[in-house]
């Protein structure tokens, strides 16, 4: 089969040869179906995949394109794919059957259905779903038991793909000055720059659109959810221009840093005065050698972007916090 022998293809070329990455809009997919079952099915499929989130305001996360299958070899490279038809008797049937093992195979005919989801199927960091049934009957009834858990692992897996690529390249001269000088380090992008050094509080930015992480620091005692989330509020009027929280689309929780307990919040921040405001994510973590709390900060201002994305970026940035 097909698709065993690209995931051993990929095992071998592994040692000598890069595999090419898979190209295109972390929000979109392509669907590669036929016309008929597009018509019967495509309403279900855009319930399924086409789900809003509120980041700030509500967001599509993903967008569908359809693809007729002959036209498949000029997508095959895209970073999301959705593979939907019967087993045989289509032109998907060639690609379900190059994709699934015999085993696989043998499990949709003797259920009806199945949903599989395949990585890097054609290139490296693509994620594939298959949809496949014996008629379009079967192939509804699979997607409708599926429908959220499909959604909720594809948006998974694509926030995961952002953040492997953010981390990918650092900008390694920062990192090291950083944490030679404080004693903690961050996984910062190339493109993050520092901004600001204060007596307790150091800034990074990033542009187009404008990204700001801000690590702050003081003498303290035990973490609370509420100390932490006063402590983000007073942090927006003191470091950032007077910004504000809104307590609406606010939200803590207990977490994990750095392998310790820490304090999450996320929400939206805005600035009355400057007309601005936006997502933004936030860490709160104990370190009782040094008597000293931290809060570490990731803010995005993003007008007209789907914030989501930029979001996926930012938390990465947060969560690779370290102490030394």
């Amino acid at each position: 089969m097909k698709g065993v022998l690209c995931l051993v293809l990929l095992t071998v070329l592994a040692c000598s040869e890069r595999i090419p990455y898979a190209t295109g809009r972390e929000d979109e997919v392509f669907v590669i179906i036929d016309r008929g079952t597009w018509d019967g099915l495509q309403e279900l499929l855009k319930a399924t995949f086409e789900k809003e989130r509120r980041i700030v305001q509500w967001e599509r996360i993903f967008s569908l394109q359809r693809v007729d299958p002959d036209e498949f070899p000029r997508y095959r490279a895209r970073k999301n794919l959705l593979i939907v038809g019967r087993v045989a008797g289509q032109r998907t049937s060639e690609l379900i059957q190059e994709l699934l093992p015999a085993a696989s195979m043998e499990k949709v005919v003797e259920k009806g259905g199945g949903v599989f989801a395949i990585e890097n199927p054609y290139r490296e960091g693509q994620i594939a779903f298959v949809i496949a049934g014996m008629d379009t009957d079967a192939i509804r009834e699979t997607i409708e038991k599926s429908s959220d858990s499909l959604f909720e692992i594809l948006w998974a897996r694509v926030k995961e793909r952002i953040k492997e690529r953010a981390l990918h390249r650092l900008n390694r001269r920062l990192i090291e000055m950083i944490e030679e000088k404080y004693g903690w380090s961050l996984k910062l992008p190339q493109q993050y720059r520092l901004s600001k050094e204060e007596e307790n509080v150091v800034r990074f930015t990033r542009h187009y659109p404008d990204r700001l992480v801000s690590v702050y620091w003081e003498e303290g005692g035990e973490l609370t959810q509420s100390s932490c989330l006063e402590k983000r509020a007073w942090l927006g009027k003191a470091f950032f221009d007077g910004d504000t929280l809104l307590p609406e689309m606010t939200s803590v929780r207990d977490a994990e840093l750095d392998g310790a307990r820490a304090v999450r919040i996320d929400g939206v921040w805005q600035n009355e005065g400057q007309v601005m405001g936006g997502p933004f994510i936030s860490f709160c973590i104990r370190a009782p050698v040094l008597n000293r709390n931290y809060l570490i900060d990731g803010l995005l201002f993003a007008p007209g972007k789907k914030k989501w994305i930029y979001l996926a970026e930012l938390e990465a940035i947060v969560e690779s916090f370290q102490l030394e």
